[in-house]
């Protein structure tokens, strides 16, 4: 395909990447109606275990595991078709369906969708953001405590969250009788929050929120319908319980593209980290074994990797995931 084509099916992809599905907990839009606002019989949020009580039950065998996940990502560097480097990644071209597609969609849905609300910033809105700009920007925190209280911390809306308005099968059907050829839904988003049954963390939505996988019956109805299925994922999170230098758990701050360093664990931002399984290296130790299990589970045809505009490509060990992952996906075990 010409080099022009192809430039025109990623500007379609990109532009289309851009509608999201969006869909709040009361049926609102994001930027329409009355906002959500504090119920009246709210209880702040604490998960079953504390960060503390993560490090004693969790934390040593994660560590552990990481290292056999890092040594297998190693093996098929080594051994592989592909090298981690730009050289060799820049001899891949996209697949053949990707350049007929034409039509994909990304579906935004999540936690931020009680709240969903984000001020105008030049034209669009970013409710996906909420978890963060409720804590660093004016607008967004002024509408917070207006409508769900200064003490109403991110993880509050957890209780809220019960998915009730998730239809998959109606969004795939919809979807595909509109002639999108491929749908990107998120798999993890900086809110820290996977969509299935990690290994890796606790705080996903069977653990938390609707109490269900939402991405493996997606990701089924899709393949029904013979629908290709890419993955959007997030390498950095607004807030993350790490182990810090006295092997005790902080809280690492990440706002919007500005790391913000480690912070003691406060009454407030433990609600902001439930779940979270501190280890002491961040990257190798859970973001990077969780994008492999990411992977292994659901064969993804296509990845949408973000959240690394300010973290060097080596620290998140991503030439060497990219290097990794390209289809026929190498970690997924023969059956």
């Amino acid at each position: 395909m010409k080099k022009t084509q192809r430039n025109i099916t990623w500007a379609l992809s990109l532009a289309i990447g851009g509608f999201c599905v969006w869909q709040g907990w009361n049926g609102q839009a994001a930027w329409c109606g009355e906002p959500s606002k504090r119920p009246a019989d709210y209880k702040p949020f604490w998960y079953e275990y504390t960060a503390e009580q993560l490090v004693g039950k969790f934390s040593t065998d994660q560590m552990k595991r990481a290292e056999a996940e890092l040594k297998e990502i190693q093996t098929v560097n080594e051994k592989g078709p592909w090298k981690p480097t730009w050289e060799s990644l820049g001899r891949h071209e996209a697949p053949q369906w990707f350049l007929d597609a034409k039509l994909g969609v990304m579906i935004n849905w999540g936690l931020h969708l009680v709240p969903a609300w984000d001020k105008p910033r030049g034209g669009a809105v970013y409710p996906d953001a909420y978890g963060c700009t409720m804590y660093v920007d004016d607008a967004v925190q002024a509408h917070h405590v207006q409508y769900w209280g200064a003490d109403f911390q991110w993880d509050d809306f957890f209780p809220l969250f019960k998915g009730e308005a998730y239809d998959f099968e109606s969004w795939v059907k919809l979807l595909d009788e509109a002639g999108v050829r491929y749908i990107i839904p998120f798999s993890k988003h900086h809110d820290g929050i996977a969509w299935w049954d990690s290994a890796w963390t606790k705080r996903n939505t069977v653990q938390m929120g609707p109490k269900k996988d939402l991405l493996t019956p997606l990701v089924a109805s899709a393949r029904k319908r013979n629908l290709k299925i890419g993955m959007y994922f997030c390498f950095e999170e607004w807030a993350t319980a790490i182990l810090g230098a006295d092997d005790k758990p902080c809280c690492r701050i990440w706002n919007w593209g500005i790391y913000a360093g480690q912070h003691p664990l406060t009454l407030e931002n433990r609600r902001r980290v439930s779940g979270n399984i501190p280890v002491k290296n961040y990257y190798n130790q859970y973001m990077t074994p969780l994008v492999k299990e990411m992977v292994d589970r659901f064969n993804p045809d296509c990845l949408w990797m973000d959240g690394e505009w300010a973290t060097p490509f080596t620290a998140m060990q991503k030439i060497s995931l990219r290097n990794s992952l390209p289809h026929p996906n190498p970690f997924r075990k023969a059956t």
